[in-house]
């Protein structure tokens, strides 16, 4: 997709019907860059997991409980001497 800039983005939220607006000029709805709950999480993720958690000495975790996978499993990924870091809203 294309990239859009996030002042554009922000603009049409608070406009009537901004998202028209968007629509028009990036021939489409315009998402966030992130992956939403039930999507599938890019080939990307994998390989690079499979290359970086084997050297991670810290791994920080933000916004999650944990229990959706592939998260609930990142904290195994790394070394046992690796510490983990959990932030979250849960409580």
């Amino acid at each position: 997709g294309k990239s859009v800039p996030i002042d554009e983005v922000k603009e049409a939220v608070n406009a009537t019907k901004g998202w028209e607006q968007l629509t028009k000029k990036y021939g489409g709805l315009v998402k966030p860059d992130i992956v939403f709950f039930g999507e599938q999480l890019p080939a990307r993720f994998f390989s690079c997991a499979a290359a970086d958690f084997p050297e991670c000495d810290m791994l920080i975790v933000i916004g999650t409980s944990l229990v959706v996978q592939p998260f609930a499993s990142l904290i195994g990924y790394p070394p046992a001497s690796a510490c983990r870091v959990l932030i979250n809203m849960d409580r």
